[in-house]
């Protein structure tokens, strides 16, 4: 490619366990670009392909002369994903961001606070194209992950199992429900469910034991107040 004209398009036929691919390039002023591709062609669309305009500095005049070409199937294509990648994970890095701020060493935590961050630039995404009005300014992403939170705290879409009557929020449904994080009391060792009170057996007014239900290593001694 180093004696081709600017826009000038090459390609190179490959074969790696049986898969067929084409490793494209295209001369450009100061670079070749090379794309690996297993599909596209060295032809353009000539009706929906804008022309490209290139300047070379003629030495000689210390002119510009211009150059124009149209991208073919590949080049375009590149040109019009590109951004798409790396804009997404620069609005999910955006300080402070999910990840970022949510310090834990738990894997499950990690992928977690990973899919819940892709998850609300998905959405971010999703609403500039599909609701924003393209009179008005775009929020950031910050402004709207705010309301994004707002809604699923109050998220009326969430019922009780035991009604099919929707709540009108997840504070009143938390007080119909009675759901409370609170700590065993002090010289307990054990919850009979049978009479439904803690047995207090323990000298030791902070003694910690397991939890006795199957496969449960609770030490901390919490549990949800509907269910002790």
């Amino acid at each position: 490619m180093k004696n081709k004209n600017i826009g000038d398009v090459d390609s190179i036929k490959g074969n790696m366990e049986d898969n067929y691919y084409n490793l494209f390039m295209m001369k450009d002023k100061d670079y070749t670009i090379k794309l690996m591709s297993t599909y596209g062609s060295l032809t353009s669309d000539e009706e929906n392909t804008k022309d490209t305009l290139q300047y070379i500095q003629d030495p000689s005049s210390n002119r510009r002369n211009t150059v124009r070409f149209k991208y073919t199937e590949p080049f375009k294509h590149y040109y019009m994903a590109r951004h798409c990648e790396d804009d997404h994970n620069h609005l999910r890095h955006l300080v402070p961001s999910i990840e970022g701020t949510w310090v834990t060493q738990y894997w499950e935590d990690r992928v977690f606070a990973f899919i819940l961050a892709i998850s609300k630039v998905n959405a971010y995404k999703a609403y500039l194209y599909f609701a924003h009005d393209k009179n008005k300014k775009e929020p950031t992403i910050h402004a709207f992950r705010r309301k994004l939170a707002a809604s699923l705290i109050n998220n009326d879409y969430i019922t009780d199992d035991s009604s099919d009557n929707i709540r009108s929020s997840s504070r009143k449904r938390h007080r119909e429900m009675g759901h409370l994080i609170v700590k065993a009391p002090h010289h307990a060792n054990k919850y009979c469910h049978a009479r439904g009170i803690w047995i207090k057996g323990c000298a030791d007014k902070y003694q910690r034991f397991f939890c006795t239900s199957p496969k449960c290593k609770n030490r901390t001694r919490t549990y949800c107040k509907c269910t002790p």
